[in-house]
């Protein structure tokens, strides 16, 4: 189906189609990039007329309460300790928690993040792109030009980092393994971990310190 096929109707089900795993939140946010775009489409006169149009934009799964999006202190040290107690280069998940932790990165971010961009000794990072793990599987700009920032590191983070730093080139000289783009956080075969192995690793860990 083309654009110019698209009309009410066509829209309004694929919405549909969406909401039926996706909170009302997320539905709206959702018809808001594509309404987006169809009005950039009528502005370039490709179509003449807007298939979004008082689309219903109702989820069918419940919105997640506020308190659940965010950790507070306590529940964010408890996860500290737990990541800490078991800290290997072989669950760079773990790695990756703990950074996001420390930064307030996102995953995407975090992925791109390299050696270079990282200074233990000034205690410091430097955001400035990410890995796209959906598509391209390389790097990529940041959200926008505001993302890109300088963000302050503790001690423990550049203690760790400098750990896993010194781990991985041993395995490197070992395996004869390269890592061609300077990523810090991969595993021994020097591949990314994918967003589904992180969230599945946080989940496991936020049960166990709930218990």
């Amino acid at each position: 189906m083309t654009i110019k096929e698209i009309d009410r109707l066509a829209y309004q089900q694929v919405l549909n189609k969406y909401a039926k795993n996706h909170s009302t939140a997320s539905v709206r946010k959702h018809h808001i990039y594509m309404r987006a775009c169809f009005r950039d489409a009528i502005n370039h006169d490709v179509i003449f007329k807007d298939p979004t149009y008082k689309a219903m934009t109702l989820g069918k799964v419940e919105d997640k309460k506020e308190s659940l999006k965010y950790i507070n202190f306590i529940d964010a040290q408890k996860l500290i300790n737990e990541l800490m107690s078991d800290l290997r280069p072989r669950y760079i998940s773990r790695y990756m928690i703990l950074f996001g932790l420390a930064t307030g990165c996102r995953f995407s971010e975090i992925l791109g993040m390299t050696r270079d961009c990282i200074d233990t000794k000034k205690r410091a990072a430097k955001i400035e792109k990410t890995w796209d793990y959906q598509d391209t599987n390389t790097f990529a700009p940041t959200k926008n030009k505001a993302s890109i920032r300088i963000v302050r590191l503790d001690k423990q983070t550049c203690e760790w980092l400098d750990d896993l730093k010194s781990s991985q080139k041993k395995s490197a000289v070992k395996s004869g393994l390269r890592n061609e783009s300077n990523l810090c956080f991969v595993n021994d075969q020097m591949n990314l971990v994918t967003n589904t192995a992180v969230n599945k690793c946080l989940k496991s860990l936020c049960t166990k310190i709930k218990d």
